[in-house]
C-alpha cells in the first residue's frame, strides 16, 4: 500500500528522533522539549511550517500546514516600506514564501535594491558572508530577521513553548544569522507574551534528509498503532 505524506509532516516526525542522534544544534537555550508543542520551519526552495504536538502515551502528532503562503506581515520599518512599495507597484498580496525562502531571496533583494540586478540565492549567501556590509549582506540580515519574526508568530500560534526548529537546505547557509542574538530579538518583538517568547529554545536541524527519515518514523508509528 502507498500513503502520501506531506513533506513538512514527514520533517516533523523526524525531529524527536533526530534529537536523540545529535542532529539538532542549539541556537539558543536548551534543546527543544518535545513534552510540549514544538514548531518546525523548513527554509528550502519554499518555506514550510508544521507543529509537533505531544500525546500522552502515544508519542506525537504532527500537523502540517501551508503557513508559508500566509500573507507577509512587516516586522520593522524597513519591511513595512517594502510591503507598501509592493502594493504601489501592483502586487495584490505578498506571502512569507515570496520573500523568505530560497526561491524568494532574490525577490527580496530586488525589492530592497530595485536598481540592481538580483543575484541568485547562492550568490547572495556567498557574498553576504564575505562582505556583511554589502547589499547582499543587508539582504541576508533582513532575511534572517524575517525568519525569526515568523518563528515568533509560529510559537504564539501553536503555543510552541517547547521550541522552534529551523530545517531545510537554505537554513544551513544562514545559521550564523539565526544564531545571532541581535537577530533573535525579532522573535519576541510582539505586543504580548514577550517574556515567554524570550525563553523559547531555538535549534537548527543539520540533517537535510530529515523528511525521508520522518517518513520512515511515521510508517513505524502507524504500524505500532495498528498492532
Amino acid at each position: 500500500s502507498v500513503h502520501l505524506l506531506n513533506d513538512m509532516e514527514a520533517t516533523g516526525w523526524a525531529m524527536p528522533l533526530l534529537s536523540t542522534q545529535g542532529a539538532l544544534k542549539s541556537l539558543r537555550g536548551s534543546t527543544p522539549d518535545f513534552r510540549r508543542p514544538v514548531a518546525v520551519m523548513s527554509v528550502g526552495t519554499g518555506l514550510g511550517e508544521a507543529v509537533i504536538i505531544p500525546q500522552d502515551k502515544k508519542g506525537w502528532r504532527v500537523l502540517a500546514s501551508e503557513g508559508g503562503h500566509k500573507q507577509f506581515a512587516p516586522f520593522n520599518a524597513q519591511s513595512a516600506a517594502l510591503l507598501q512599495q509592493a502594493y504601489l507597484t501592483g502586487q495584490s498580496a505578498v506571502s512569507w514564501e515570496n520573500w523568505f525562502s530560497g526561491s524568494g531571496l532574490p525577490h527580496l533583494f530586488q525589492a530592497l535594491f530595485p536598481d540592481m540586478q538580483a543575484p541568485d540565492s547562492a550568490t547572495i549567501s556567498q557574498l553576504a558572508h564575505t562582505s556583511p556590509a554589502s547589499p547582499e549582506g543587508q539582504c541576508m540580515t533582513l532575511f534572517a530577521q524575517g525568519l525569526l519574526a515568523e518563528a515568533g508568530n509560529l510559537a504564539l500560534q501553536y503555543l510552541a513553548w517547547g521550541g522552534v526548529i529551523f530545517a531545510g537546505g537554505v537554513a544551513q547557509h544562514v545559521q550564523a544569522y539565526l544564531g545571532d542574538a541581535n537577530v533573535q530579538q525579532f522573535l519576541a518583538r510582539k505586543a504580548d507574551h514577550v517574556a515567554q517568547l524570550q525563553q523559547v529554545p531555538l535549534a537548527l536541524c543539520s540533517d537535510t534528509e530529515a523528511a525521508l527519515k520522518g517518513a520512515a518514523e511515521f510508517y513505524w508509528h502507524q504500524q505500532m498503532r495498528g498492532s
